[in-house]
């Protein structure tokens, strides 16, 4: 009877459930389900390596999906020393859980199941990195310019791609990215598919707007018989990704990420190029690289250098990680796009896999907003009209730029590792760039020369003209009516070609270790255009435009 009574009860229970509650929990099972087809993750677990999601560190190799029961077929993981693979050993060792790391998912499920899906996705929660491993147990067809692309199922466009450009765009940009092409992440100057591990990384900026996205991941060879990747060239090849959200043929006006050693490389090399100039703020950060590390460096200056995307160090280690401009042309005489051995791999919901936590580490909501002056007070030697005439000239006459103040800049943080955050400083700062992907940038009113930043033959970047002090050409001779206050009228500055570097320095204490992140990214402004300029001048005291002497 006990027995009885308690089957009873617990059918009762069970009955309680809503028709709701059990509808959403069959939708979610159904979810998973299809999410999960294929893919190791906390919910569905692998028969052939039980413990690679959670134990990845202390393991030395993988078995293959095309293993037997009898007959296990193992690949050494690309962190181990002796593997098979092109990737650089700094990034394809820094997959420690102390300093962020996390396995989303990776493909070694069962014997024969899927057999060349070899797909390993790590994801660090502090610096918003996506880091994916792919294991090709084939030599493939020989091949130069392999190309990965990321994009959202639907072809949605998404915030999730938004880092993948030269310029970063804010969380409520209208212009987003459903696809990104990367090249191949390899030491051999054709970034070329080879047998063993390949791959490639990105950063994903933070965001609310992944819970119910899925992305795909695809691979194909873009061979050319003769090409140049003068991208590269111009920068370094090694461990270089090129990147872009354009057509695969052509590549061009791509931008090129350089990571690890790679970048510090880079960096090492600056003072010593013929092609670049640097300017004083970043050559005194190179040379402080010796005692202060790049990390200090980077807070100081090379955060003007291209755009640095992110870098970070630990209690032992650096990890640089670099982006700029530049030009990669694959376009050369028989050009043929071809699908690759590379195993696709579809409808993959990142938030899930991280169990619902939001991705990526910090963004800014909208684009920066510059407020710039119009009027600015002449100054110079006054030479007096005839007697009794209210005219005079203003001689050799001088006056500053307008001033631009940077308005409108939240930065937000993701919240889920608020809590290992410690200390936070945020940096907003002008950049005037002349030139990107040798092309003029912007509308220039008047091009104030001040001192440059760094300039190469693809970018010119100088330092902000806000407030700088500005000679007239010519003489610089105005007349004006004495008594009155003489201002120049710039116009409305609409697109002076200023660009907008926002900086978030961070310190975790993530397991007990402090942690210390750089990012920083440049954003397109806006500009703030007055309808009420008189009245703003008005107040002041009596105005007189000295270019345009009718005017007060």
């Amino acid at each position: 009877m006990k027995k009885i009574f308690f089957i009873i009860c617990i059918s009762c229970v069970i009955y309680s459930c809503t028709t709701e509650n059990l509808v959403e929990e069959l939708q979610n099972k159904t979810q998973t389900n299809e999410q999960t087809r294929g893919i190791v993750s906390d919910s569905s677990p692998s028969v052939t390596n039980p413990t690679l999601l959670t134990d990845w560190e202390n393991l030395q190799t993988v078995v293959l999906n095309r293993s037997t029961q009898t007959d296990h077929k193992t690949a050494t993981l690309p962190w181990v020393s002796g593997a098979i693979s092109t990737i650089p050993a700094e990034i394809a060792q820094d997959v420690k859980k102390e300093n962020g790391w996390i396995m989303l998912m990776h493909t070694f499920k069962n014997y024969g199941e899927d057999e060349t899906s070899n797909y390993m996705i790590f994801y660090n929660r502090l610096t918003g990195f996506l880091k994916v491993f792919y294991y090709l147990d084939n030599t493939p067809t020989p091949n130069n310019g392999f190309l990965w692309e990321v994009r959202s199922n639907g072809n949605t466009p998404t915030s999730f791609l938004s880092l993948n450009d030269f310029f970063a765009k804010p969380e409520n940009s209208t212009n987003k990215n459903s696809a990104v092409i990367l090249s191949n992440m390899a030491q051999s100057p054709s970034s070329g598919v080879s047998l063993g591990w390949n791959g490639f990384q990105m950063e994903i900026p933070y965001s609310t707007t992944y819970h119910d996205l899925s992305i795909d991941i695809q691979g194909y060879n873009n061979h050319v018989t003769t090409y140049d990747f003068s991208g590269k060239s111009s920068f370094t090849t090694e461990g270089t990704i090129i990147k872009t959200a354009e057509s695969p043929n052509g590549l061009t006006n791509s931008v090129a990420s350089l990571a690890g050693n790679s970048a510090k490389h880079k960096v090492d090399n600056l003072a010593k190029s013929k092609k670049v100039k640097l300017g004083s703020k970043i050559t005194d950060a190179i040379l402080k690289i010796p005692s202060g590390g790049y990390v200090g460096a980077i807070s100081a200056g090379l955060k003007f250098l291209g755009g640095i995307f992110g870098s970070k160090t630990t209690t032992e280690t650096e990890q640089v990680n670099l982006t700029t401009t530049g030009t990669m042309t694959m376009t050369g005489s028989g050009t043929d796009i071809t699908t690759s051995a590379i195993s696709p791999l579809s409808q993959i919901n990142l938030y899930k896999l991280l169990h619902q936590e939001n991705l990526g580490l910090w963004t800014i909501k909208e684009a920066p907003l510059i407020d710039s002056e119009r009027y600015t007070t002449v100054d110079g030697p006054i030479k007096q009209g005839s007697s009794g005439s209210v005219w005079a000239s203003i001689v050799d006459a001088r006056t500053y730029y307008p001033i631009k103040s940077i308005q409108g800049v939240e930065v937000v943080i993701n919240p889920a590792i608020e809590k290992y955050i410690i200390k936070k400083n945020v940096r907003i700062e002008g950049v005037v760039c002349d030139s990107l992907n040798n092309k003029l940038y912007g509308k220039k009113y008047k091009l104030l020369i001040t001192p440059y930043l760094y300039k190469d033959e693809n970018m010119c970047l100088y330092e902000t003209n806000s407030g700088e002090f500005y000679m007239f050409p010519n003489g610089g001779v105005f007349p004006f009516k004495m008594g009155r206050r003489p201002l120049y009228d710039w116009g409305n500055i609409t697109n002076d070609g200023d660009i907008v570097n926002v900086t978030v320095e961070l310190t975790f204490n993530y397991n007990s270790k402090e942690i210390v992140f750089i990012s920083s990214r440049y954003y397109e402004p806006t500009y703030y255009q007055r309808t009420t300029d008189d009245d703003i001048i008005l107040h002041q005291g009596i105005p007189f435009i000295v270019n345009d002497p009718y005017r007060f």
